[in-house]
């Protein structure tokens, strides 16, 4: 009898979860490593409505499967599901000389980055990148809702951003959602020549 019912309240659970998986609402949480398949669709999605308006720079090899698979297993990808759909994402990381300098490891290049933004002694940092929304849900508030989400899991921090300088719709959502221009920097991302990115923070 026991069992039973412990298997009727585990059903309902997952009946539950599925539900909400298919609701209209959009439905906030960690990306597990069954979330891959809908993350690579959306990913293509973005990427093929970038290069219908000429914009490249996901062109090439970089992000790959390998790249969300790795933040996932990391626990550092985050998705927005609605209508059973995944139609946003964005990762985290903590790290500014992993993320942007990891070849030199050079205190000194993460000393003048922290400058540009007033850092504190001791501020902790959240580095946001890959903030994606599906083409047909942008300008809904999706990408707001991720930010505010990402605060919400890591409070009190500097948050810091890069884009590409032709991303230029990336810019006033940006600034519109609190973060302020800092100046740009040159990240060691093995890029031949050497590609400077603007960068944003918000405290």
């Amino acid at each position: 009898m026991v069992s039973l019912l412990l298997g009727f309240i585990a059903f309902i659970l997952a009946y539950q979860e599925e539900k909400n998986d298919n609701s209209s609402m959009l439905r906030l949480k960690k990306a597990s490593i069954n979330d891959l398949p809908l993350i690579m669709k959306l990913f293509r999605r973005v990427k093929m409505s970038l290069e219908a308006e000429g914009l490249t720079f996901y062109s090439g090899d970089y992000p790959n499967e390998t790249d969300f698979r790795d933040d996932i297993e990391k626990g550092t990808l985050y998705i927005g599901k609605q209508n059973g759909m995944i139609v946003a994402m964005a990762s985290v990381s903590f790290s500014i000389i992993d993320e942007f300098y990891a070849k030199s490891h050079d205190e000194a290049k993460v000393l003048s980055l922290l400058a540009l933004t007033g850092a504190k002694d001791g501020e902790d940092a959240l580095i946001i990148h890959r903030l994606m929304v599906d083409p047909i849900y942008q300008r809904h508030g999706l990408g707001k809702e991720m930010l505010q989400y990402l605060e919400s899991l890591y409070p009190h921090r500097l948050y810091l951003l890069i884009t590409y300088k032709d991303n230029t719709p990336a810019v006033p959502f940006y600034l519109h959602n609190g973060f302020t221009y800092a100046g740009d920097i040159t990240p060691e991302y093995g890029i031949v020549p050497p590609m400077s990115f603007p960068l944003f923070f918000k405290r």
